[in-house]
Formats: C-alpha cells, sequence, structure tokens
C-alpha cells in the first residue's frame, strides 16, 4: 500500500473512531448541540496533520498530495480543485505547527469527559492520534528529527493530560467502560479499527478553491458542558 492510500486510510480511522467517542459525550450532555460532530472531528484531524506537515517547513509534494489525497472526499469544497503548487502557493500551512505546543483541544474535552462519566474516550483520541501523527511522517521516505521530535512532543503531552486518568476511572466506577467504543488497548499502543487503518488560522483559503476551512471547531460548547 503506498503512503497517500496509508495516510487516507488513517485518517477516516481517526475521523470514524473519535466521531464515535465525541456523539458519546455529546450524548450525555443534553444542552449540547451534536449535529456537526464529525466536521468538528475532521476538523481536528486536518490540524492535527497540517501541523505536521509544518514543522520542519518542508512543505514537500509527497507532504501536499498526501493531505489533498485524505482529505478531499471529507472537505470536497476546500480541497477537490487543489494541487500541491495550489497550497505551496497559500498560506494554508504558515504558523500551522504551534498547534503542537499545547494538549489537542479535543483531548482536553474527553478527559473532562471521562473524569466526569468514568469513560476513557481520552485513550482513543490518544491512540487513534498518534496512528495518523506517524502516518504523516512515513510521507517522508526520512522522516526528519524535526518532525519525529514534534511527535514525541505531541505524545507528551497526550500522556500529560490523560496521566492518571484511568486509575481515577476507576476507583469512581469499579470498571472501565468501553462498550461504546471498538478500541479496547489500553497498553499505549495504537490498535486497529474496523476500518483497518493503523485548522489552519481564521481565514486561511485554499487557491484556486473560493470557499475557506472552518477550522475552529466550537469546543467551547462541549468543553464548558464536559467539565460541569
Amino acid at each position: 500500500m503506498n503512503e497517500p492510500k496509508q495516510m487516507q486510510r488513517a485518517v477516516e480511522s481517526f475521523v470514524a473512531d473519535v466521531s464515535v467517542s465525541m456523539k458519546d459525550v455529546v450524548a450525555r450532555l443534553p444542552d449540547v448541540d451534536g449535529r456537526q460532530v464529525e466536521r468538528d472531528v475532521t476538523s481536528e484531524a486536518f490540524n492535527l496533520v497540517t501541523a505536521l506537515i509544518d514543522v520542519d517547513r518542508k512543505h514537500n509534494d509527497a507532504e501536499l498530495w498526501g493531505l489533498i489525497f485524505s482529505f478531499w472526499r471529507l472537505m470536497p469544497k476546500e480541497l477537490g480543485a487543489a494541487k500541491a503548487d495550489d497550497l505551496r502557493r497559500s498560506d494554508l500551512l504558515v504558523g500551522r505547527a504551534a498547534w503542537l505546543d499545547q494538549v489537542p483541544p479535543m483531548l482536553d474535552v474527553f478527559c473532562r469527559a471521562d473524569k466526569r462519566f468514568g469513560t476513557t474516550h481520552g485513550r482513543v483520541y490518544y491512540d487513534r492520534a498518534l496512528h495518523l501523527a506517524f502516518t504523516v511522517a512515513a510521507l517522508d521516505a526520512s522522516p526528519s528529527r524535526d518532525e519525529l521530535q514534534a511527535i514525541d512532543g505531541l505524545r507528551t503531552h497526550m500522556l500529560e493530560a490523560l496521566d492518571g486518568l484511568v486509575d481515577r476511572v476507576k476507583a469512581i466506577t469499579g470498571r472501565i467502560d468501553v462498550s461504546r467504543h471498538p478500541l479496547r488497548a489500553m497498553n499505549g499502543h495504537a490498535t486497529t479499527s474496523a476500518h483497518g487503518g493503523p485548522g489552519p488560522p481564521h481565514g486561511t483559503s485554499i487557491l484556486p478553491c473560493t470557499t475557506r476551512i472552518r477550522t475552529s471547531p466550537p469546543y467551547r460548547r462541549i468543553h464548558r458542558n464536559a467539565g460541569r
């Protein structure tokens, strides 16, 4: 299987599996509108991928075509007509690496929900995000030191957010609730999903597309309720 196809499957696995988790969180919060969940999760995957591509500032053809190949079905208006040179000439990737400097916003939502409800959705996010991150790095024949360090930094941020969470959930509920999700591994390694797979700044446009990518999912509405 070639790298763009692997990346497409990793993106699809992230969107499918994390969407299941987010839908469960939203279902537990009746005041939250969950109609945009898959759109929000797609934006999260896009943010992660573009941040990793921007880390070494190479923005090479393999990375850009991998991005287009993986997201054009999910974001046809934004990427359906784009080519690698279009992305390179745009400001799409400028400053995107900064997204990796903190705990991913959606993981923070999951951690708050896990503490409140005794679920393990944060671990689902961790598995899928690491799988996707290493798949992005594999687009390069020889991943750069900067890319590998960025992935290690992402892993550290996520583990810090998850630190002790599983033990707290066990103490509260007496068990780990994974019945709502197909991912069951709790050993630190990515698992295989049912799908087989191991936001740029506001105002960013992709030439020649005329629409703009919505890259700031309304996490506040979920974050505010999940932490109550």
